[in-house]
């Protein structure tokens, strides 16, 4: 039985509806991302569980608990804010206290509360400062010192990172993670970088117009999205239409109007009516040399219409029969000039078939 289940949930404001029949499952100890675009519904999903919002049909089962229409402040969970909401008149370690003292603990146990989660969001030391004296990232570590002092069942972040720069998000997502994992709490994250949650998350559910559209392991994901749209999140720039699919053991073959693709089938078997491939550009090989053996199956004949210079790569964006694909090569080599024929090629095991 799952710590957390969302049950055929829907959500909307008057006419307007956000979540549409949602299923989500979250283990005990389990830190699982909502990611997708602006408006797919995850930070709606994150208030109703939160208890910002009720659920117009559908159920939310906590602990084996029917949760749907328990008030916030009957539910013990913890939430960081993106705009960390600190109490700016209050010191640090008044901040973290603040959830103590409305529980009415005593003020020895509040000491010690507080001073341990101090130390363990390495803060130790701050506590007589206020928070226009921190950093950013030490703001947001006394934000989630706050939500965790409170020992909450269930802790959820809602993009926490956003406010800060490339260097610090990169350090704090690993503080997060290291003090999930080291406190064994389970999470829900939500953000728009895909980055951020492949490398902090147990799972990621991408949403999609407030439905979730795949949920599994990062790695997983991003070697085998289920959909066209998944696959473009992610980084999979590259789609072929196919008129025909044969299966023949572990490979499959399929048809376009121009040549052959030959693929290993992708965990999870896809529809029988799928004849939609995806390929990252990185994963496309590009031949100069065209002759007779670079034109049977996985192979395509293209003429370089733009070349971008990324630093480390060179993207080429190359016009062929079946239409136009990006190309990533490597930026050591000598560029391409626009007009060049050219050659693709499509490694079999990095074809993805997608619905």
């Amino acid at each position: 039985m799952s710590l957390l289940s969302l049950n055929h949930v829907s959500v909307g404001y008057g006419q307007n509806t956000i979540l549409k029949d949602l299923n989500l499952n979250v283990e005990k100890g389990e830190l699982v991302s909502l990611l997708g675009p602006s408006g797919c519904g995850k930070t709606t999903t994150l208030r109703l569980i939160a208890g910002f919002l009720q659920a117009k049909t559908g159920q939310f089962l906590f602990n084996n608990k029917n949760y749907t229409r328990v008030p916030i402040n009957k539910r013990h969970f913890g939430f960081v804010f993106q705009n960390y909401a600190l109490f700016p008149h209050l010191t640090i370690f008044d901040n973290v206290a603040f959830g103590l003292r409305l529980r009415k603990m005593d003020k020895k146990t509040i000491e010690k509360k507080v001073r341990d989660i101090l130390q363990i969001v390495n803060l130790n030391g701050f506590e007589k400062r206020f928070p226009a004296e921190l950093s950013g990232g030490q703001r947001q570590r006394v934000a989630i010192a706050r939500a965790l002092v409170i020992e909450p069942d269930l802790l959820l972040f809602d993009e926490p990172l956003s406010n800060l720069d490339a260097n610090l998000r990169i350090a704090m997502r690993e503080e997060i993670r290291r003090i999930q994992q080291e406190l064994g709490i389970t999470a829900i994250y939500v953000s728009h970088d895909q980055e951020e949650c492949f490398s902090i998350s147990d799972k990621v559910a991408i949403l999609n117009h407030g439905m979730i559209e795949q949920i599994d392991q990062p790695k997983a994901i991003y070697q085998y999205p289920k959909t066209e749209f998944v696959a473009q999140f992610i980084g999979f720039k590259n789609f072929i239409t196919c008129t025909k699919r044969d299966i023949h053991g572990n490979e499959a073959v399929f048809s376009t109007t121009h040549g052959k693709f030959r693929t290993k089938m992708s965990p999870g078997t896809k529809s029988e009516t799928s004849l939609k491939l995806a390929i990252r550009p990185e994963d496309i090989e590009l031949y100069t040399d065209i002759h007779s053996d670079t034109t049977g199956e996985n192979f395509l004949t293209g003429q370089i219409q733009l070349s971008t210079f990324l630093g480390k790569s060179y993207q080429y964006k190359v016009l062929t029969p079946l239409g136009v694909f990006h190309v990533n090569c490597s930026s050591e080599t000598q560029p391409l000039a626009v007009g060049t024929t050219i050659n693709l090629f499509f490694p079999m095991d990095k074809l993805v078939n997608v619905d």
